[in-house]
């Protein structure tokens, strides 16, 4: 019997505007890269491979003191990268910080009128695919035992529990990219000017990436240009059978799928049509079908597999003792789209 061929890659060049993808799923890696999959909308199928978003936690910003613990004040610049090394020189080697910045944050939990405006905290950004749990432990602890208070950093009155160190990786990426299944995305590679938690610094490279700087989360200037790389179909570096493959820097991804509140504005507009000038029609064509709400049409193969109990009883059914009586395959076509 011929065994079947696998369907050839065909080249698929990637426009050079910019690509429009309605995402089918988004999976994280172990080495916390992401993996973005979508079709576009001449239904190509494309997966995309984001090899540096950067995992981070918050822990209450400290006090800076004097030589005679007097006096106290918020840490400067030169104090925050003093205090990346001092944790970087205690801190496993899996768990090394990439940089530290203060930020002004308010609990969406119970209002507070000593701090209305909010309570500094210090951002502690990791290495991609860094677990957060686990460095957010040794801070803890390197701060609980006064590891640093020689350097005069004083957690005393703000108190250093870390926040936020259970938000799984996969969510955090969803949030600060504003993406869901199912929401619409520009790829291209001019960064998204609505990035509001910025690396430091670059994370390591991957074999299927290429080297970029990153620009400073604490700095103004002008970051170069960033990771967005079109993975031709004979290269070894594939990664699937998709007929589209990039790898892209999470900063090129410009979401065009409007929230609950930005729906309710009626002169809402994605930041990258007004940001690119003037924007390619593809980009205004999937912008108007993210405004809609619109699902391209999708081919889904449904899977079910039955079990009976063996012996007869009426009981929940055990895969490892029980038998398969049916297995059952449907091949359905759905979506909601006019574009």
């Amino acid at each position: 019997m011929e065994k079947p061929s696998k369907r050839p890659r065909l080249e698929h060049a990637l426009p050079s505007e910019g690509l429009a993808v309605m995402l089918t799923d988004v999976e994280p890696e172990n080495n916390g890269i992401m993996l973005l999959w979508g079709i576009t909308q001449d239904r190509k199928t494309v997966l995309v491979c984001v090899p540096d978003y950067q995992p981070y936690f918050f822990v209450p910003c400290p006090f800076k003191t004097d030589q005679g613990q007097q006096n106290n004040s918020e840490p400067s610049s030169q104090d925050l990268q003093q205090l990346r090394r001092a944790f970087n020189g205690r801190l496993p080697p899996d768990s090394q910080l990439e940089s530290i910045e203060v930020l002004q944050l308010a609990p969406i939990m119970y209002y507070r009128p000593a701090a209305a405006a909010g309570t500094p905290y210090i951002k502690l950004t990791l290495k991609t695919g860094t677990s957060v749990k686990k460095a957010a432990t040794a801070v803890d602890k390197i701060i609980s035992g006064g590891a640093l208070t020689p350097l005069g950093f004083s957690w005393r009155q703000r108190g250093w529990e870390p926040h936020e160190l259970d938000v799984k990786l996969l969510t955090r990426f969803l949030c600060d990219a504003s993406l869901s299944g199912g929401s619409w995305v520009w790829l291209c590679p001019t960064p998204s000017d609505q990035v509001t938690h910025m690396p430091a610094a670059q994370s390591a490279t991957t074999a299927t990436a290429i080297s970029t700087h990153r620009p400073s989360s604490g700095g103004g200037g002008n970051a170069s240009q960033p990771i967005f790389q079109f993975v031709p179909a004979a290269s070894p570096n594939r990664r699937s059978g998709c007929d589209v493959e990039v790898v892209a820097s999470w900063h090129c991804l410009h979401s065009l799928t409007p929230d609950a509140i930005q729906l309710a504005e009626q002169n809402w507009t994605p930041q990258v049509l007004r940001q690119l000038r003037p924007p390619p029609p593809s980009l205004e064509s999937a912008a108007a079908a993210a405004a809609e709400g619109d699902i391209l049409p999708l081919k889904l193969l449904v899977l079910d597999v039955l079990l009976a109990p063996a012996d007869g009883s009426s009981r929940s059914c055990n895969p490892a003792n029980d038998p398969v009586v049916s297995i059952a395959c449907q091949v359905l076509h759905t979506g909601s789209s006019s574009s």
